[in-house]
Parts: C-alpha cells; structure tokens; sequence
C-alpha cells in the first residue's frame, strides 16, 4: 500500500517521538538497575524510579492512542528475509542485544501473545484476584491497617522512651558539670565560702596555741549570708 506525503510524514514524526520517549525508559531502566546492583537502595527510592518509569510508559500509551497520532496498528512490521550473517545496523538498532535475525529470536521478538506458560500464570494470577469477595478484601484491608498501626504506635512508644532517656542524660550531665564548676570556683578562688575575719582568725590561732582567747561583744563574727554570730 502506497502512503501519501502528509501519510509518511506523520508515520516519521510518530516514530521519532516514539523513539525518543522509549530511549528515556531505556535510559531509566538502565539507571535503575545499575542502582540495584552496584547499592543498596531503600524502598522509597525503589518506589521513585518505579513511579518515574511507569509515567514514561504512560506517556508512550497516550501518545499512540492519540486521534492525531498515526495509528501503528495499520502497519505490520514482518522480517523480509532471517539470515546468520550480522548485521551492523540491526546491533546498533538494538544496542548490541541482537547481531543477526534467525528463526530462534523471531518468534520471540515478533510475537504479539505471551508465552503459554506466562499466560497461564498471569491467568492464575487473575482468578485468585477475583476469587475474594468485596467484604473480605475490605476485612483484609482493615485487619492490614490495624496492624500497621499497632506497629506504629509500638515505634512510637519506643521513640518517645528513648527520646526521654537521653533527655534525662542530658540533664545529668548538665548537672554535674555545674557542679564541677562550682567546686573548682571555690577550691581556686575561694568562691562562696565564709570570710574569716581578724578577730574569728586570733581566736583560731589561740585556740591551736593552747591559749584563752575571749571576744570583746563588739567582735562577734557573723557569717556573710547566714548571719550567724560566731564567740
């Protein structure tokens, strides 16, 4: 079937999109994967690269099922000839996957159906999603919430105890460090110990002396803070 100019330019333009939009898949796909095998990654991370190809994907969907897009469905892309000889542009097409075309890998890359034993799992796969009523998935649903709320509310609880224990900590060591201040202070400086006066000193020393030593009442001692009087 022979195509018009305006046919066979939008078939280019179709296809160059389309190819541009399934090199960036390829190019996330391989990100990917080279994350999963050279570091460990966290499920966050996996859901990210996930949710980014499945956009890409998406995109492409649209754009072939867009009504000004050309329909690819009224082409059919068969090989004209399977030959074990290589092919340079077929390798580079398919970045070195494919060399040559033979019998072996067309059926696979050609085929529009699945596998029979990959049908046969997918289609398992659906009954047992249908098999579950409405209520018992809710049931399930619920019992799954319950669940990760129990585990929450234990995280949290633990969070909360561990959070209060070095708090505590904290304080403790705050403390003692005050303390220590406050003992250095008054071993160096004499910071905050009662001031011995001439008169409290003399009776001191008459004292060690072995001496009488009787104050006059005009020399009690009084301690500075606790005024105390002192014979």
């Amino acid at each position: 079937m022979m195509m018009d100019s305006s046919s066979q330019a939008a078939l280019d333009a179709t296809l160059a999109n389309l190819s541009t939009r399934v090199q960036e898949v390829k190019i996330s796909l391989t990100k990917f994967v080279k994350k999963l095998e050279e570091e460990p990654m966290a499920w966050p991370s996996a859901l990210d690269s996930f949710f980014a190809l499945s956009g890409q994907i998406s995109t492409i969907m649209k754009q072939l099922k867009f009504d000004k897009t050309s329909s690819m469905q009224n082409y059919v892309f068969l090989p004209l000839h399977l030959s074990t000889m290589k092919d340079p542009d077929l390798e580079k097409t398919t970045d070195g996957r494919i060399t040559f075309l033979h019998h072996e890998i067309v059926p696979d890359y050609l085929s529009t159906k699945l596998d029979l034993e990959l049908e046969k799992t997918q289609k398992d796969r659906i009954d047992e999603s249908t098999v579950l009523s409405p209520d018992s998935l809710k049931r399930m649903i619920m019992e799954h919430n319950h669940l990760v709320q129990n585990i929450t509310e234990m995280l949290q609880k633990t969070k909360d105890s561990i959070d209060e224990q070095i708090s505590k900590s904290e304080k403790a060591d705050d403390s003692q460090a005050a303390e220590t201040r406050r003992l250095f202070k008054a071993y160096i400086f004499g910071d905050g110990l009662p001031t011995v006066t001439p008169s409290r000193k003399q009776a001191l020393l008459a004292k060690k002396a072995g001496l009488k030593y009787t104050a006059s009442p005009a020399q009690h001692l009084y301690l500075p803070k606790a005024g105390v009087p002192l014979q």
